[in-house]
């Protein structure tokens, strides 16, 4: 990564705590001594990590210096430890609620939504996407969800160097022509003359309602129903299950602003990892979307929305394990890999004119950052005692 290392080893920090002073000498007799003590972790420290960018490893080491009656002889122990850091002030997991909403030209009203109750490597994520009320003829040609981690990455044998970056981006479901969502995740539902009606929601003109903090079921078991599981094709550790659910609730709304923009050209401005929510219409660069299995024939829309109609869909998805994304770096932490993720969704769709010819490939993308923490956050925030950043 740097060019004047290929792999670069160093000691990041160091911690000592003394004993005894030398000064206090005491002979002990032959047998088994036990020694207690405790040192405080400094809150800036890089947690435990590992990636195709390198490794952050831990340990404590015990060094007992010895005289000995044959000359001396030091005696030393190395434990390897194992630091993760938590996000949440009162160490639970975080939480997320994300609800962008407005009006295009070309879409009608929408609202996407961004929802989990433990937002962890591993954990449950649910996406919703809504268009209430499509102003023309409309062909929905995919939906996919994306998890990009943007690294930056600091020599550790000359910190004065300028950092690297990097990023990768994680699919965590798409669904096309190819690959459609579950029957009950994708809503048409037609009036009687024939067209789209909404499913639910208010009709163009009137603003859509946020996502409540809270369950607004009731108690009501029929207002969830059950999720249906299909394999992926995506990559044998990321589950797609799809269901129509209640909002997951959540103790506290992200407190991000939403900002609405239009963009178009070759591709969308790169967000800094602090940025709010946005959203925003753009056309890609490659027009038009090809197959992947031929690469040469257009991709099939997905589905068709006649004006005044609506489209919504619905997916629960799990975020890989450990082994293929790392958490968030916390804000403070010195460390020489830091990683900030970001969640993007999007729908890729064409407006159909009066000719019945579908125009230009356009895209409704959001995306927010968002602190992903470790997994062991959940079962420790129960066992372990909370410390405080200030120790």
């Amino acid at each position: 990564m740097f060019p004047t290392f290929v792999y670069e080893t160093s000691e990041v920090s160091l911690v000592e705590v003394q004993l005894q002073s030398p000064k206090d000498e005491k002979l002990y007799e032959k047998g088994e001594h036990r020694f207690s003590f405790a040192l405080i972790v400094p809150s800036s420290s890089a947690t435990y990590d590992r990636s195709a960018h390198g490794k952050i490893r831990h340990s404590v080491k015990a060094v007992a210096f010895s005289e000995g009656l044959t000359g001396g002889s030091n005696i030393d122990a190395r434990t390897p430890i194992y630091l993760i850091a938590n996000p949440a002030p009162d160490g639970e997991t975080s939480d997320l609620n994300v609800r962008v909403e407005g009006f295009k030209e070309e879409l009608g009203p929408y609202a996407m939504a961004i929802a989990a109750q433990h937002l962890t490597v591993g954990g449950l994520l649910h996406f919703e996407a809504l268009l209430a009320s499509v102003p023309i003829r409309t062909q929905i040609v995919s939906v996919s969800a994306t998890l990009v981690a943007n690294y930056t990455l600091r020599s550790v044998q000359q910190p004065s160097q300028a950092p690297q970056f990097a990023a990768k981006r994680t699919q965590l479901f798409v669904f096309d022509a190819q690959h459609p969502p579950c029957p009950e995740t994708h809503m048409l539902v037609g009036d009687s003359e024939g067209g789209l009606a909404p499913t639910g929601p208010p009709a163009a003109g009137t603003s859509l309602q946020p996502v409540e903090s809270s369950h607004s079921t009731n108690g009501d078991p029929s207002a969830r129903s059950e999720s249906s599981d299909r394999s992926g094709t995506l990559s044998p550790s990321i589950s797609r299950g799809s269901s129509i659910r209640a909002p997951l609730e959540s103790s506290t709304h992200s407190q991000s602003t939403s900002t609405i923009s239009m963009a178009s050209g070759s591709g969308s401005t790169r967000l800094p990892s602090n940025s709010p929510t946005i959203s925003r219409l753009h056309h890609p660069s490659t027009t038009p979307v090809f197959n992947r299995s031929k690469g040469k024939e257009p991709l099939l829309p997905m589905t068709t929305i006649e004006p005044g109609g609506s489209y919504q869909v619905t997916h629960l998805a799990r975020l890989p394990n450990d082994d293929i994304i790392r958490p968030s770096t916390l804000e403070g932490t010195k460390t020489p890999i830091e990683t900030k993720h970001e969640l993007i969704l999007e729908i890729h769709f064409n407006s159909v004119g009066e000719d019945g010819q579908p125009g230009k490939l356009m895209v409704l993308r959001t995306e927010h950052a968002i602190t992903l923490s470790s997994p062991l956050l959940i079962s420790l925030s129960v066992s372990s005692s909370f410390h405080s950043a200030a120790a």
